[in-house]
């Protein structure tokens, strides 16, 4: 998670926790029984249990998705990173 600068460059901005990104070593990664992973992208952290909390920043913020080694549904464009949802 970046929060850009008046120039646009991306950086890292103060969190709550300690850590600015999830991964799938992390020890609060959450899945649920389905096996699928609920990222709550907030600046308020979520009540629900269930949901993995990734703070932002107050104002534009830029959230990227890496892979490491993809398997080939990335690599062959047959798999994408599911949409953000607006939740209000």
């Amino acid at each position: 998670m970046y929060q850009p600068d008046a120039d646009g460059r991306l950086f890292f901005f103060e969190v709550p926790i300690d850590r600015h990104s999830i991964n799938s070593g992390s020890s609060d990664l959450v899945k649920r029984p389905d096996g699928s992973i609920v990222l709550h992208l907030s600046r308020e952290r979520s009540e629900e249990e269930d949901v993995v909390w990734v703070p932002t920043p107050e104002g534009p913020f830029e959230a990227i998705f890496r892979t490491y080694r993809p398997a080939e549904p990335v690599i062959d464009d047959s798999w994408s990173v599911p949409s953000l949802e607006k939740q209000r």
